[in-house]
């Protein structure tokens, strides 16, 4: 998630407003994971995005780490593998965004 804020805050024109911007895509993302919440409670239409959410991977994958599996669930394959699908998003996340970055960056260096 750190490539994606990179890419954001080299957008923003001022420090406040990078912020903003970072808070505002990242905060949502965090609570519609299973963070604070296991996706079984939540209703029907919104446990995919919960579950296929890359936050929601990489929380599951910590908690796998250190002893603390997250509970079965249906099918799910970024909760059912957590750590394998966390190191997904992590290099698709990078290989989108640090191109872009790095474009970005030149850019605006010039």
């Amino acid at each position: 998630m750190l490539w994606v804020g990179t890419y954001v805050g080299l957008l923003a024109r001022t420090v406040s407003m990078a912020d903003t911007a970072t808070f505002a895509w990242a905060f949502p993302l965090t609570f519609l994971a299973n963070t604070f919440v296991p996706s079984q409670g939540l209703p029907g239409w919104l446990r995919p995005l919960a579950e296929w959410n890359p936050v929601a991977s990489t929380v599951a994958a910590v908690r796998t780490l250190f002893g603390n599996p997250v509970p079965p669930h249906a099918h799910s394959f970024p909760l059912d593998h957590p750590v394998i699908a966390s190191l997904c998003w992590s290099l698709v996340l990078l290989a989108i965004f640090v191109p872009l970055s790095v474009r970005r960056y030149q850019t605006a260096a010039r």
